[in-house]
């Protein structure tokens, strides 16, 4: 029994490996896999992520079709601007209704992507009370998923930027959805290892 929940465990970290690293997915075809750094208005800059510590590369914006990051968020660039979108629904947010703060609003929303982390205890402590608890485990699902992520957890680069109401829309609106994404993936992999040692089990017996 120990030795399967063992395994499971490692399981769970193994996906998470998996998923915690940014594609870049090229119009010319092909995908790479990349830890983003910086994004800029004409580059996207970003290191191996088979080699984290080595030198930065930078690729041209107009040669991506998108962006899909560790978090579960997404961009998408089209010829004109780039176009935000989450992978679940589109933001809930019209282009008029933040003009003209759009661009620090789109701005912050990039940076939360980059910088927000604040969702690990969040989804950590659902993955093991579904874990060991599945019933329970929707409880502190819920929760977490519900509510804002905690101010001093939001990772921010700067002070100033928060000052602005678009930045700090944008920011807060992606750091939501980003941990919202992030504690039902948590949850959904633990009631998955749930159901395979159960299954394990019975064929055991």
């Amino acid at each position: 029994m120990k030795k399967l929940l063992l395994s499971f465990v490692i399981i769970f970290f193994s996906i998470n490996f998996c998923f915690s690293q940014d594609i870049i997915s090229m119009k010319s075809s092909g995908e790479i896999q990349a830890k983003i750094t910086e994004i800029t208005p004409t580059e996207i800059k970003y290191k191996r992520f088979d080699n984290p510590e080595g030198p930065t590369y930078t690729i041209l914006k107009s040669d991506a079709s998108s962006i899909s990051y560790e978090n579960g968020a997404k961009d998408i660039f089209t010829d004109s601007k780039m176009e935000e979108i989450d992978t679940k629904k589109r933001d809930e947010i019209s282009t008029s209704s933040i003009l003209p703060g759009h661009d620090s609003y789109m701005q912050g929303s990039i940076d939360a992507t980059k910088f927000y982390r604040g969702y690990k205890a969040a989804a950590t402590f659902t993955f093991i009370t579904t874990l060991f608890v599945p019933l329970a485990g929707i409880v502190p699902a819920i929760a977490c998923s519900s509510t804002n992520p905690n101010a001093s957890h939001l990772g921010f680069p700067k002070q100033e930027l928060m000052k602005n109401p678009a930045y700090f829309a944008g920011y807060t609106h992606r750091a939501k959805k980003s941990k919202q994404s992030k504690v039902w993936a948590n949850f959904g992999i633990a009631i998955g290892i749930n159901v395979v040692l159960r299954i394990m089990l019975s064929a055991t017996q």
